[in-house]
């Protein structure tokens, strides 16, 4: 049986986000630089 997945509306902002930078490493506009990956994660990640 799938899991029903919901959002929390109070973070669709996010997941819409998320979901327009997937594939990141298919997405050239976005970057194709180790910086330019750099700038889109978290220092800490």
């Amino acid at each position: 049986m799938e899991p029903n997945l919901v959002t929390d509306p109070k973070i669709l902002n996010v997941l819409n986000e998320l979901i327009q930078r997937e594939p990141i490493f298919h997405r050239p506009e976005l970057g194709t630089r180790r910086t330019d990956f750099e700038r889109m994660t978290e220092a800490t990640f």
